[in-house]
């Protein structure tokens, strides 16, 4: 899967990939535990999400691009190890979460654990990201402008590369877990900035061809597969565990 950081450079707190469906007297918690992502009818890769009390320990990625994800927990911070299939250490992310649990800093390290770029994240009086100003280790700053119109992120610009990004929703469904930015946010970094009232539908760079997304739910309404339709056609099975 892409990395989210190819679209938008972006990072709130989604230790938990979960949905709750409520009964009388019970409340049932569905996790995604794996995704496997097939490209022209071939597998591609398969994603591996262990939990440890409700918050992922980490995520296990195999194929070309593949390796493991571990994610530790502290007070208002996340660190997450990223390893290669080797098990070789290729980055460590250290988050720093605001109160409300959404991100405020990422750095970034690299193997010899020298910082190769901060990311700081700002929000608007809505708690909606606004902007992210990423400096590289050489003093390069980077920043994204992001615009929310209706709860929804309709926009991004960067100013470096002076890519618009532009983004439409399916306003009949609701974002949810496996929603396409939700997913891709909570791969990277194992948590999300960009938090949408609905699902995202198709998003286009600098008036390209566009990439467009479909879902299919299951019958409790829960996302069980994406279609990423853009260059080339990737699907993205979910499964759930409920407890």
């Amino acid at each position: 899967m892409k990395s989210l950081l190819s679209i938008l450079t972006i990072g709130a707190f989604a230790a938990t990939i979960s949905s709750c469906n409520k009964t009388d007297e019970k409340t049932t918690v569905c996790r995604i535990t794996s995704i496997i992502n097939t490209q022209q009818n071939q597998v591609n890769s398969s994603t591996k999400i262990v939990y440890d009390e409700g918050r992922i320990a980490s995520i296990l990625t195999t194929g070309i691009e593949g390796g493991v994800k571990t994610f530790t927990y502290g007070v208002g911070t996340i660190t997450v190890a990223e390893k290669d299939n080797n098990g070789n250490i290729q980055r460590t992310k250290y988050l720093v979460l605001t109160p409300d649990r959404k991100i405020a800093s990422l750095t970034e390290k690299n193997t010899a654990n020298v910082t190769e770029a901060v990311t700081y994240y700002f929000y608007d009086g809505e708690n909606h990201l606004n902007r992210i100003v990423k400096t590289a280790s050489n003093g390069m700053t980077d920043t994204t402008m992001v615009t929310y119109i209706d709860g929804n992120m309709t926009n991004s610009v960067n100013n470096t590369t002076k890519a618009v990004t532009s983004y439409i929703y399916d306003e009949n469904k609701l974002f949810m877990d496996g929603d396409y930015l939700q997913i891709m946010q909570t791969l990277d970094n194992g948590a999300l900035s960009v938090i949408n009232k609905s699902v995202l539908k198709s998003m286009v760079t600098n008036n390209g061809t566009p990439t467009n997304i479909h879902y299919e739910y299951n019958s409790l309404g829960k996302i069980i597969k994406m279609t990423v339709s853009g260059a080339i056609a990737d699907e993205y099975s979910y499964e759930y565990l409920c407890d």
